[in-house]
């Protein structure tokens, strides 16, 4: 059967993508339109994971928050920048448009969007049977710093690996944030996040 033949769903399903987005979205342009039309049919969306990427191809996701696999949430900002990505937010759910976070929390929407279609119970019900954590909302306690590789502010580039090493071994938060680092501007909230978050998981860890 074709895709073509469906000319009506109620919810559409984007799995996980393999890591070469662009080849994704350009040998699937047919699908792209047909997920468009059958959105504004009112059909809903839901993406896995990398999925996100080819439902940021066909536009609906303009202007409304986003979830991906933290590890490729600067990759899908780059690609897309019309869309909020959230790469700390596990499920995001916004007129009919579902994301979520990476790898095996595809589950967590799973749980959720049996929820929405269902109920509380049936969810709760299904979580206990695969062993599921319920309500889920954050995946920043896996998310592995890995730095801002496509900042363009030389400076911030330049300093980068002293600023986290001073981060994580030794210089007071309350202080780093008072640097002159700080008051030049140069350190900003996006890359001082990552890192207080990288440095947060790492404690937990250790406990």
């Amino acid at each position: 059967m074709h895709i073509d033949s469906i000319a009506k769903t109620n919810l559409i399903i984007i799995p996980s993508l393999n890591h070469n987005y662009q080849k994704a979205v350009n040998k699937n342009e047919a699908l792209i339109e047909w997920i468009k039309d059958q959105y504004k049919n009112g059909s809903e969306i839901a993406s896995m994971c990398t999925g996100a990427f080819l439902l940021a191809a066909t536009g609906l996701l303009n202007g409304k928050s986003c979830s991906t696999h933290w590890g490729f949430a600067d990759t899908l900002k780059n690609m897309f920048p019309k869309i909020k990505v959230e790469a700390d937010r596990l499920i995001t759910d916004e007129g009919g448009i579902y994301t979520n976070g990476g790898a095996y929390s595809f589950l967590n929407l799973v749980l959720y969007l049996v929820e929405k279609y269902f109920d509380r119970q049936t969810s709760i019900y299904c979580s206990k049977v695969f062993q599921i954590e319920m309500d889920r909302e954050r995946q920043s306690e896996f998310i592995i710093f890995r730095g801002q590789k496509e900042h363009q502010d030389e400076v911030v580039k330049k300093h980068k690996p002293t600023l986290k090493r001073t981060l994580m071994r030794r210089y007071p938060l309350k202080n780093f944030q008072k640097s002159w680092l700080w008051e030049e501007g140069i350190l900003t909230e996006d890359l001082l996040k990552p890192l207080t978050i990288h440095r947060s998981n790492i404690y937990k860890e250790s406990k």
